[in-house]
């Protein structure tokens, strides 16, 4: 479990605001929007942010959820109390503590799934349950019964069932309902052959409505940052758009951790593409 060197710095760095010192900071700040004041709000409270991310990312400890990703949502919803809080209302502790949960929680079921990291031998059980799938299917014409895949894998009811609940988690169940080619295996679906960013996101536009397959597989801030790295698609054609660096004082949040969303947003409309055969 680790923090981003740069919040650890700062939490190491800033003295935590003493009440009457928060107070007319947020005075000053509801007067002024000030951001050299927020700033100095946020700085204060980070703390904050990763105690309840932490707890968080217990709960998600086996995927490939990473912590980071969960403070910059609790970032954002420590911004959204600074903005929306006033005096007169309950400690701004307990109403920060309330947004940061809610930024993170909604974060969370945004997401269309959480991938946890995929062990060879699992890969390689995929593999035989769509080979498996896939002669079944050829043979009866229509979708086989878990009990008809069990019998051909030669495992248990249960293992089968088990199966194809993590099959499903992996957001590629729908795949099921259409028989994939003979040479098709599930490596197709997950590995990731680096096309270009821009020759993933006009292949989607070709084939359905780009903002449609966005929204069903990115967070909105995964979205907002997509669009902004590549503002115009004209008839299948993209141009780059927004650097990292304008990117992140938007989001507060480094260069660097743009770059890393951008490469898991990418990672996973590859997948996508890869997934519904449209390469």
């Amino acid at each position: 479990m680790e923090i981003p060197e740069n919040i650890q710095n700062i939490i190491n760095t800033t003295p935590r605001l003493k009440e009457k010192e928060l107070k007319v900071l947020l005075r000053q700040y509801r007067t002024t929007r000030d951001n050299k004041i927020k700033e100095k709000i946020v700085n204060s409270y980070l703390w904050l942010v990763v105690k309840i991310a932490k707890k968080f990312y217990q709960k998600y400890k086996n995927t490939n959820l990473e912590l980071s990703d969960i403070i910059e949502e609790g970032i954002i919803g420590l911004l959204k109390a600074i903005n929306r809080h006033r005096i007169s209302q309950t400690s701004f502790r307990i109403y920060a503590e309330y947004w940061i949960k809610q930024s993170i929680q909604m974060f969370l079921k945004e997401k269309p799934f959480v991938i946890a990291a995929l062990p060879p031998s699992l890969i390689n059980m995929f593999k035989k349950w769509f080979t498996a799938y896939n002669k079944i299917f050829k043979k009866v014409g229509r979708t086989p019964t878990l009990n008809e895949i069990a019998k051909k894998l030669k495992i248990s009811y249960n293992s089968a069932k088990k199966l194809s609940q993590q099959i499903s988690l992996l957001n590629i169940a729908e795949s099921l309902a259409t028989p994939v080619g003979d040479d098709a295996t599930i490596e197709d679906f997950i590995e990731d052959k680096s096309l270009p960013p821009e020759e993933i996101l006009s292949i989607i536009s070709v084939h359905e409505t780009l903002d449609e397959v966005l929204k069903k597989l990115l967070t909105k801030k995964e979205i907002f940052i997509i669009k902004q790295r590549y503002q115009q698609i004209e008839k299948g054609v993209l141009k780059k758009g927004v650097s990292y660096r304008s990117i992140a004082k938007m989001l507060h949040v480094s260069p660097e951790n743009v770059r890393q969303a951008e490469k898991r947003i990418l990672a996973k409309l590859a997948s996508y593409i890869k997934y519904k055969l449209y390469i």
